[in-house]
């Protein structure tokens, strides 16, 4: 095929005889033909790439959208009638690029699996059958995306950079769930990142992807990993370098166990590593967790556009130093971190952001869920700790001991834990994504759903002890005063209800409960801003709880003050029931 310019027009011959408009459909399929005009001398936008999905029946589902712009890669979705997003939709749920000409391949046919749509337009342009995957390396397609591979022979073609081999060992290790033995292509000599439209730009032919082909290994499952084993390693791995107590490092091991299961979960814990000091750990405790988690990225202060875009592009596992900074520092950056944090722990949650420029300027919402450990002196924003797990450090005693944290020793010692992880992972998916596990009732409804994507880790570990002690490290880090004193408001009401109960007193005066609360030594009501708690504030702080001042005769006189019956309803919504459940020994 041949390409040339003459007198402003293109001119395109194909040496095979094709007709000029099929060779111009097709390098529109591959992303190389553009005709968009340019206006006034200036530079045209950048034409979008648009790759229909289809189901088996031919219909289309859903449309993906590429354009290569000069401040980087912009990629979305769109349904038929042209609404940007999947309306909900879960990306591993939709079907395979070219899913629907699978139809057409008797049982047994071979067929090639590629990262993405553009390689298997390549391989599909020389008459090799080939679908793309759309999730990108980060996510796997789910088993009923790759049912249609299941009758035929899936050649696994995996990009040449990190994410791509692991990207093809999950396909190919639900592919055997499904009966399915895929094979794992070989592109010897490939370029970085380099993939199947890369081979065939090179030069590739039908007959040299079919000698790759006839050279692939048959994928071999790996052994059954002990979810029990990994764990404990886990946690002797996390103990060598930090110093934390058994239910938090008990917490931080299934919580890197869940970074690499996070297409299994609809919410996310984040972890909250507090200190009331610095050097008490926690930037190490980072850097130990960036060893193992999945895709980390370990960062300090960035801007809330490119942390927006990072996220949504890579679905990294944000690992976020010196945060207590960055909310004492500019506000709009602030309020835009808190943001992404706020809408980030849930399946779903995005963050709007303004994107092009001048006539081409729109807002974009950006996906912003997935894992996230958050590291600062002193306690996060209400709503940020309120989906946080957190894991509160000190500096070591003189008798506590750590290894020294080498980079290389520490990285060479987690190679084969984050293999083993990955391993694991890809083997319980599907499973994870199923459980529903029992989860104490003591914990509240945002702890709940935080906890319960780890709580199914720990059940699918049952070979030991970690049911068991997954639940008692929930209770002992999410439930009590700690999780109660998210507000003012609720640490007021859990004060109100001990002095009731160390009285004895179904009544006090608002005088005699004032002094109570301002005695308290550790409680905030002896200096509220300079000034102590009086019977007017509180009156005012319980107002927006629904509890007001009662009368009662006293004597000959007449008292005003509270009465325990009326906080009865606040209590049991605010706070967890007194005597809640201990953890388990």
């Amino acid at each position: 095929m041949a390409v040339a310019e003459r007198t402003g027009k293109v001119l395109v011959k194909c040496h095979a005889a094709c007709e000029q408009d099929a060779v111009i459909d097709a390098l529109r399929r591959l992303g190389l033909w553009s005709s968009a005009p340019q206006r006034d001398g200036r530079r045209a936008a950048p034409a979008v790439k648009r790759w229909e999905l289809r189901d088996e029946r031919g219909e289309v589902v859903a449309i993906h959208c590429r354009q290569d712009r000069s401040d980087g890669k912009q990629m979305w979705w769109e349904l038929p009638d042209g609404t940007k997003g999947l309306d909900g939709r879960r990306v591993e749920t939709l079907p395979l690029y070219g899913a629907e000409r699978l139809r057409d391949l008797a049982d047994g046919a071979p067929v090639i699996v590629t990262e993405g749509e553009q390689a298997a337009d390549a391989l599909r342009a020389v008459g090799v059958a080939a679908v793309g995957t759309v999730t990108g390396a980060n996510v796997a397609p789910n088993s009923d995306a790759l049912r249609p591979l299941a009758r035929l022979v899936p050649y696994l073609w995996a990009d040449a950079d990190r994410p791509g081999e692991p990207h093809m060992e999950s396909i190919a290790l639900r592919l055997d769930g499904l009966g399915a033995a895929a094979r794992l292509m070989r592109w010897p000599d490939a370029p970085d990142k380099g993939d199947a439209a890369d081979f065939m730009a090179q030069g590739g032919t039908a007959e040299a992807v079919r000698a790759l082909m006839d050279a692939a290994e048959p994928w071999e499952p790996p052994n059954a990993e002990d979810g029990a084993a990994l764990l404990d390693d886990l946690v002797a791995f996390i103990r060598r370098y930090v110093v934390a107590t058994d239910a938090q490092v008990e917490a931080i091991a299934l919580w890197l166990m869940h970074t690499h299961t996070i297409d299994a979960a609809d919410a996310t814990p984040y972890l909250s590593i507090t200190s009331a000091e610095k050097r008490s750990g926690k930037t190490r405790l980072l850097e130990t967790l960036e060893l193992l988690a999945a895709r980390p990225w370990l960062t300090g202060r960035v801007s809330a556009a490119a942390l927006v875009r990072k996220i949504e592009r890579d679905k990294p596992t944000l690992l976020l130093d010196e945060t207590d900074a960055a909310f004492k520092g500019e506000k709009d950056y602030a309020e835009a971190l808190r943001g992404i944090l706020n809408s980030g722990h849930r399946r779903g949650g995005v963050a709007s952001l303004c994107v092009g420029q001048g006539a081409n300027l729109d807002v974009r919402d950006f996906s912003v869920f997935g894992p996230k450990a958050i590291a600062s002196i002193g306690k996060l924003p209400d709503t940020v700790s309120d989906r946080a797990i957190t894991i509160t450090l000190k500096r070591r005693a003189p008798s506590e001991r750590v290894a020294r944290f080498r980079s290389r020793e520490a990285f060479a010692l987690a190679a084969p834990l984050l293999e083993r992880l990955e391993h694991w992972a890809a083997a319980h998916m599907d499973t994870l994504r199923d459980a529903r596990p029992e989860i104490p009732d003591a914990l509240d409804d945002r702890a709940q759903d935080g906890w319960e994507p780890l709580l199914a880790i720990a059940d699918l570990a049952a070979g030991g002890c970690w049911p068991e002690q997954a639940r008692a490290a929930a209770l002992a880090l999410s439930v009590g005063a700690d999780r109660e004193d998210d507000s003012l408001g609720v640490r007021l009401l859990a004060d109100i209800r001990a002095i009731f109960a160390e009285r004895g007193m179904e009544r006090l005066p608002s005088a005699e409960l004032v002094t109570a609360l301002v005695a308290m030594e550790e409680a905030p009501w002896g200096d509220l801003r300079g000034k102590e708690l009086d019977a007017r504030k509180l009156a005012q702080r319980l107002k927006v709880f629904g509890v007001t001042p009662s009368k009662w005769r006293a004597g000959e006189a007449t008292a005003r003050g509270y009465l325990a019956a009326d906080f009865a309803d606040v209590w049991s919504r605010y706070l967890s029931p007194q005597g809640a459940p201990q953890a388990p020994q």
